[in-house]
Formats: structure tokens, sequence, C-alpha cells
């Protein structure tokens, strides 16, 4: 509960203080993006410095984090939704992956 209040307040004081929200999320997918190609690099390149090894776990969290920020940005924002615009997105939701499914299905029997 307490994570939950703090990630209100964060999300509050953001726009409050002139920084957009999708500012920060800009942010985090720009530093997502570096890490991910330095990461490539050295798994690619199979470096076994003790600096790539912790890089590459703090990477790893910080992926796991920012999955659970997007999760939790995403259900604070939901709430806000009416029942029927709610409703329309959770159906075109599960219509499309139902959809994909099925593509899945579909080629990978034929293949």
């Amino acid at each position: 509960m307490r994570l939950y209040k703090c990630l209100i307040i964060l999300l509050e004081s953001t726009s409050k203080e002139g920084m957009d929200l999708s500012k920060l999320n800009k942010t985090l997918y720009a530093m997502g993006v570096i890490g991910l190609i330095i990461t490539l690099f050295i798994v690619y390149k199979n470096t076994k410095n003790v600096f790539a090894v912790r890089f590459v776990i703090g990477y790893v969290i910080f992926i796991f984090l920012l999955a659970f920020y997007f999760l939790s940005v995403t259900i604070l924002r939901m709430r806000k939704l009416k029942w029927v615009e709610l409703r329309k997105r959770i159906l075109k939701f599960v219509r499309l992956s139902f959809l994909n499914s099925v593509f899945v299905f579909v080629f990978t029997s034929v293949a």
C-alpha cells in the first residue's frame, strides 16, 4: 500500500512541476534502449568483466522496475475511465489477443 501511495505522489508531482508524464516515459524508454544496445554488445562480445556482469544484472532489474512502473501507471489511468470505455478497450484487447493466437497457431502449424 505504501508503494501505491508513493507512485501516486510521484505522478502528481511530475504533472505539477511541469515535467509531463510523457517526457518521463520518453526518458525511461531512451534509457532502456541505450541499456539494451550496451547489453547486447556485452553479450555478443562475451565480456567477462565484473563491470559488464553488474551492468547486465542492473539492466535486468531496471527492466523489471520499468515494467512495474508502466503497469502501475496504466492501472491508475484505467481507474479514471468510465465503465463503458473500459469495457470497449478490454473487449478490443481480448479480440486482438484471440486473433493473434489464431494467426500464430495457423502459421506455426503450416511450417
